[in-house]
């Protein structure tokens, strides 16, 4: 065996230090969604109210025969919320509750200008409403009219919670289509966890990119405060109530006049049927369902070819089409199949 005795001979390494990262390297680094926010911050404004409340003195008389005797006071009510701009040219959606009763409104935009603004028109059924400035900087918010939200997708709701001034909240879309009872008479929700609180009614919910995705307006809650669950009305059907309220002052919903009823599976089992109806209780007389010959008793199947998911969808696409437009209703009677073309005619009040 061979032992080679080799003198010590380690390699002289010298380290040298790393420059540290500049501030761009870490900008690209470091996920961030400022950009994007930035693009709608701008966009949405904080909206003050003012109205005068009446109430009696003495709060153990509500009884509302004995008040109408009692002294009463007058106060004045504040109320906040939040706004998007529309256009350059002045006008701001909110919701309708947020301006209420208002006999004063003021709006604040991004860099604290402050204008009186004017009420151009509300619709109480879908909780909107429009408003009015002169003057100020007004930049409208980004809208990409292809964008579907989809469950999954990161969302931010920017208001003005609480009146502590300008917020962003992050959070995801849990849900869409959601068809909240109380809330509002038309929509399909758009719910998210984005923390909603009292004052981000009226706001943007926003994507990753600046887009608005639905205007804020209600929260789920046992407390008044944020728990996980809120509801925005999609932009699209916010963006077309806008529109017919600045070139019209009012919203035209199509009406049919009939009344439904859910049947159970175990109804639908028992006429064979495979997919949900609704059975017809009623028939407004001379509605235009009563001219287009239905009858109570009728099951309602689909509506322009597509099955209903539900009685408050049925009611949802009704009002989305505007009096005069033609709809093919798929019905059944006595278990038989046929279609009914039946042209809407204007909701009453």
């Amino acid at each position: 065996m061979i032992v080679w005795n080799l003198p010590d001979a380690k390699p002289k390494v010298q380290l040298v230090p790393e420059p540290p990262p500049t501030r761009e390297a870490l900008e690209q680094t470091i996920p961030s969604y400022a950009d994007a926010i930035e693009r709608a911050r701008a966009s949405v404004v904080s909206i003050y109210t003012n109205s005068t409340v009446t109430e009696p003195l003495n709060p153990l008389f509500d009884d509302p025969f004995f008040s109408q005797f009692m002294p009463q006071r007058q106060r004045q009510q504040t109320s906040l919320g939040s706004g998007v701009v529309l256009d350059r040219d002045g006008h701001i959606l909110t919701n309708a509750h947020v301006i209420r009763d208002a006999e004063r409104i003021v709006v604040v935009n991004s860099q604290d200008e402050e204008r009186a603004a004017r009420l151009i028109g509300e619709d109480p059924d879908s909780d909107l409403a429009v408003l009015h400035v002169d003057g100020g900087t007004l930049r409208p918010i980004p809208i990409d009219t292809g964008y579907r939200a989809r469950v999954g997708d990161l969302v931010f709701a920017v208001g003005n919670p609480f009146g502590v001034g300008q917020t962003v909240s992050m959070g995801i879309v849990s849900a869409t289509g959601r068809h909240q009872p109380g809330l509002t008479r038309f929509s399909d929700f758009i719910q998210t966890d984005a923390a909603i609180n009292p004052g981000n009614s009226g706001g943007a919910l926003i994507n990753a990119h600046g887009d608005l995705v639905g205007i804020n307006t209600a929260i789920f809650s046992n407390t008044g405060g944020y728990q996980g669950i809120g509801f925005a009305i999609p932009y699209a059907h916010a963006l077309d109530i806008a529109d017919q309220i600045i070139e019209q002052g009012q919203v035209m919903r199509g009406y049919l006049g009939i009344d439904v009823r859910t049947l159970s599976p175990r109804e639908l089992n028992q006429l064979g049927l495979r997919t949900r109806a609704f059975e017809v209780v009623d028939v407004i007389e001379d509605s235009p369902a009563a001219q287009a010959g239905l009858q109570a008793g009728d099951l309602l199947l689909g509506i322009e070819g597509e099955p209903l998911s539900s009685r408050e969808a049925a009611i949802s696409i009704i009002a989305n089409h505007k009096p005069g437009d033609t709809l093919t209703l798929a019905l059944a009677r006595n278990r038989r199949m046929f279609e009914a073309d039946v042209t809407l005619g204007k909701r009453p009040e």
